[in-house]
């Protein structure tokens, strides 16, 4: 079996933004994506709960609970 110590993981705020900005800073899309502003493509979630929040066991339980691509709910459709 597998395991991890706590220098080989990563905090919920350091997942989240390597996912979100270090993805578009990676695609070179920093300034276009990343941010909720004015001017930024705006693709995000609404969680149940804020993952920051919660205990780590809970995340996988976390709903969905709307989806917005280019800043128009697309989840769940009108």
């Amino acid at each position: 079996m597998l395991r991890y110590t706590e220098n080989e993981t990563l905090s919920v705020r350091e997942a989240l933004h390597l996912y979100t900005c270090g993805s578009a800073y990676l695609l070179h899309e920093e300034n276009h994506v990343c941010r909720l502003e004015p001017g930024y493509l705006a693709d995000f979630i609404v969680l149940d709960k804020d993952p920051l929040g919660v205990d780590d066991r809970e995340l996988r339980e976390m709903k969905v609970l709307e989806t917005y691509v280019g800043g128009v709910r697309v989840y769940p459709a009108d």
